[in-house]
């Protein structure tokens, strides 16, 4: 990989028709990474105008699995994809959206002599997929590009960050690194939580992935990902799609002059008007703006048939670094998939699972029945679920203290119940028997909940501050490595500590709700 700054990056998004505003460029910061900014934005060249664009890109700069393949020097990446996927039959009805012929590849490779029984690697039958994978596709992409100099994407992929400080990378099935005790103190300490369940299953699938996919394609097109791909090169890749690329309605992407003339109007993320199929792009430049899960963000994307708009919220920035919000994330979201979190992240939240009246074979059947079918039936407003939110706005919602007055309810208690008047009877206390059973059932989710944890809210806040502190102070050369394993470490901390500021707003709350639930 040749050493590209991001002036380069720069350089090239404008010499390719992007309108950068004169006032945003990139840094590199030490937390950070290369990050997007505003310096000194000067005042008068937009005085008064709103929604001024920070940056706009013509649609062929967005990295898209869909038409990377037809851009110069990546011919045989439609090769790869027509091996590995079955059509993409969900985007039919993008008119944009072309596939290569697979039985042109097929005769290709045999007349090579490259599907001959025996090969190590090879594929039993074509295409190896079963399903369409989106984040696959742009992964492979990615690391077909990162071995061609020559393809259109170069100087973007070699700026993309070469470590992400996920958990990802420090479990025992992870990148194969040897794990130093910085990454045995970050296993210690998800060991018991969902965000290691989670991780192992997806690292579990990434490795059957790299098996059954990657490794055949290195065999079969030996030119096209360098020497070899091991696993930690498949697992960057991947996490490079995951912590970066957006989602954008295929609908506004490279339409067609004439459809282009027709559609006006900005498509987001989030516009509820626009039903076509979501579609997963990188983009360059605008994957620089960090996130932030306050609103307004300073900027916003927007995508029209002929360009993608980041606009700034309000000009001049009031702030140098310019954020975008993702989504709504919670931390172990953002922890895994973008590699940081946010000790105080409003959007965070520890996800509660109650058991379905219908499947609890404790008690009596028709009464069991009766509550799973008021549970389902009863109008949204009512907010009766098995899945709830604990969140640190909301760290005992009604909606799981209403669904557990019906759950915990006896026979006598929902007598006369209908879904006509559920909202009403479960608004209020049904007993006072029912209303201690349910306070004594969130005591015990509270506690199990904390029991996942193998250190307290303190020895997490303590041990955060000496880290910060040995960073601070540490004044020995590290490796790129050593650092992201601290990020790691830092990050794994601020995720248990949001997580169990949670817990401790419940048990406040549910010390105060006496004799009964108050809303």
């Amino acid at each position: 990989m040749s050493k590209i700054s991001p002036t380069s990056l720069f350089a090239w998004a404008k010499k390719e028709g992007a309108h950068v505003h004169p006032c945003v460029t990139a840094i590199v910061s030490p937390t950070d990474g290369i990050c997007l900014v505003a310096e000194n934005p000067p005042v008068e060249l937009n005085q008064g105008e709103p929604n001024v664009d920070a940056i706009r890109l013509p649609p062929h700069l967005l990295l898209c699995p869909y038409t990377c393949w037809k851009q110069a020097g990546m011919s045989e990446l439609s090769h790869i994809y027509s091996i590995v996927f079955p059509d993409p039959t969900h985007l039919h009805e993008l008119s944009w959206v072309e596939w290569p012929d697979r039985s042109f590849v097929v005769q290709r490779l045999e007349s090579e002599g490259r599907l001959k029984e025996g090969i190590a690697d090879a594929p039993s039958s074509y295409p190896i997929l079963e399903e369409w994978d989106e984040s696959l596709a742009l992964a492979l992409a990615i690391m077909y590009i990162r071995s061609h100099p020559s393809s259109f994407w170069y100087t973007y992929v070699s700026l993309l960050p070469q470590n992400v400080s996920t958990p990802l990378f420090f479990l025992p099935t992870g990148s194969g690194v040897s794990a130093g005790p910085v990454s045995v103190r970050i296993q210690h300490l998800l060991m018991y939580t969902s965000i290691y369940s989670t991780t192992t299953e997806l690292l579990d699938n990434l490795h059957l992935a790299h098996t059954s996919v990657v490794l055949p394609l290195c065999t079969l097109f030996p030119n096209s990902f360098g020497a070899s791909v091991d696993f930690a090169d498949f697992l960057w890749a991947y996490m490079m799609v995951e912590s970066r690329a957006f989602k954008f309605r295929g609908s506004s992407l490279f339409t067609s002059p004439e459809k282009s003339e027709t559609k006006n109007e900005a498509i987001t993320e989030d516009d509820d008007n626009d039903e076509s199929p979501l579609v997963t792009v990188m983009v360059p430049l605008v994957d620089l703006a960090n996130h932030t899960p306050t609103s307004p963000a300073l900027v916003s994307a927007h995508l029209t048939p002929k360009s993608l708009h980041v606009k700034f919220t309000e000009y001049p920035p009031p702030n140098p670094k310019l954020l975008i919000r993702y989504n709504t994330l919670p931390n172990d979201t953002l922890l895994l998939s973008y590699g940081f979190a946010i000790s105080d992240n409003p959007d965070d939240q520890i996800p509660v699972t109650l058991e379905d009246p219908e499947d609890d074979e404790s008690g009596d059947p028709e009464t069991q029945l009766r509550k799973s079918l008021l549970l389902h039936a009863a109008p949204e407003s009512a907010g009766l679920s098995t899945l709830h939110s604990l969140t640190r706005e909301d760290p005992l919602p009604e909606s799981l203290i209403r669904s557990l007055r019906l759950l915990l309810a006896l026979s006598s208690e929902i007598e006369g119940m209908t879904i006509v008047n559920v909202e009403e009877r479960i608004g209020g206390t049904l007993s006072q028997r029912n209303e201690d059973e349910v306070k004594g059932t969130v005591s015990k989710l509270v506690e199990a909940l904390e029991g996942q944890f193998s250190t307290t809210l303190e020895e997490d806040w303590e041990a955060l501050e000496d880290l910060e502190a040995e960073m601070r102070e540490d004044g020995k050369e590290e490796s790129e490595w050593e650092n992201v394993e601290k990020e790691t470490y830092r990050y794994t901390l601020e995720y248990l500590i949001s997580q169990k500021e949670i817990l401790e707003r419940a048990k406040a709350k549910l010390e105060v709700s006496q004799p009964s639930f108050s809303y």
